[in-house]
């Protein structure tokens, strides 16, 4: 296993990370199956294992800490916080006392003292980030906290913070290739590790989607995209097919080929799942490979030119002080361009949340 370095921290974390977001739908009523998944990947040399305060209400930091608690000492542990449930809707709140709360809980479930690497989730542009950077520095100047790092914040929101984060974690996939160029290398000139997560698009890239049962997770989120992600799909089985791989081990072996990507986090309810994507890490790959590959992400990003979209009617804007405008939707905030009004339909890219274009009411 090969371990890179979070940030400018002295924390040595394994190219694979441990996603649990999963694990409290699989798991709640079988932890010794967990308990035997975990310890696996332990002895495979995965040392980073990651959450979120508000994966199924805090049950995974609370089963992910019941496990880990007898490995504390040789493991990295992440959590998510700024996200919580209000009403049976998800709400971001980055005010002081609700990030303390949050922490405090996150501490608990996971039955540690110190978290090597606190995750804000997601930004919002509304709050007075000064306030919040020094709450964190005093977190970490006492050891609660060890590490600091953003989630889904695009490359405006990230240079706010770059004097304290070690790390930001992104979705990064055959079909999200956003934070290519300008993102990938501000990371790098700042030492800022870059976590890519969601790898395999929430379960779409396997070999088992072709042969039909049940629909990955995606396609619930976006049902009129589903024949271009199934038609994705098949473009990798074809090149997997080329070279005698699967599809996982093409998605995983050419990421773990970009020296950009410090860490692939990767979300497995299976052992056999877990030491094949590890191996697909592992694994070499040969030019002739990486040319039948790079062809196919081609052919891939070419039905996705935009990344993955949703459309968002427009029912609320808010002015900033700074003079531009948010509209609040699904509890997150999201920039608006001047010429929207109320009533409109904008499209957003779903990874850095950019407005790609403009419906007129």
């Amino acid at each position: 296993m090969k371990f890179v370095q979070l940030g400018t921290s002295n924390i040595k974390i394994s190219k694979i990370g441990f996603g649990s977001r999963n694990i409290v739908q699989r798991f709640k009523n079988d932890k010794k199956s967990l308990e035997k998944l975990i310890s696996t990947a332990i002895d495979l040399g995965i040392n980073f294992f990651i959450a979120a305060s508000h994966y199924s209400n805090g049950k995974t930091e609370e089963l992910l800490g019941t496990v880990l608690s007898e490995y504390r000492n040789e493991i990295v542990i992440a959590t998510s916080v700024g996200v919580k449930k209000v009403n049976e809707k998800m709400v971001l709140d980055l005010s002081l006392g609700s990030l303390a709360k949050q922490i405090d809980a996150s501490l608990k479930n996971l039955r540690t003292d110190s978290l090597d690497l606190l995750q804000i989730h997601y930004a919002n542009p509304l709050t007075n980030n000064r306030k919040t950077l020094d709450y964190l520095l005093e977190l970490k100047q006492s050891g609660i906290i060890k590490s600091i790092g953003l989630s889904n914040f695009n490359l405006d929101q990230l240079k706010d913070w770059v004097p304290i984060i070690d790390s930001v974690q992104m979705p990064y996939n055959p079909i999200q290739r956003e934070i290519e160029g300008k993102y990938l290398d501000y990371c790098k000139k700042h030492a800022i590790t870059l976590l890519a997560y969601t790898p395999l698009l929430a379960g779409l890239y396997t070999d088992k989607t072709l042969n039909g049962g049940t629909d990955p997770e995606i396609m619930h989120y976006f049902p009129t995209k589903k024949d271009l992600l199934l038609k994705s799909v098949q473009i990798l089985a074809d090149a997997a097919k080329q070279i005698d791989k699967t599809i996982p081990e093409v998605v995983l072996g050419w990421m773990s080929q970009i020296s950009d990507i410090d860490s692939i986090l990767v979300g497995t309810t299976n052992i056999d799942h877990l030491k094949s994507n590890i191996a697909a890490i592992e694994m070499k790959i040969s030019p002739n490979e990486v040319v039948i590959i790079q062809e196919a992400f081609r052919n891939v990003r070419l039905l996705f030119p935009e990344g993955i979209t949703y459309p968002l009617l427009i029912e609320n804007m808010v002015k900033h002080e700074n003079g531009e405008m948010f509209t609040n939707a699904m509890g997150f905030w999201f920039k608006i361009p001047s010429e929207v009004k109320i009533g409109d339909t904008v499209i957003i890219n779903d990874t850095l949340g950019d407005i790609v274009s403009i419906l007129p009411k």
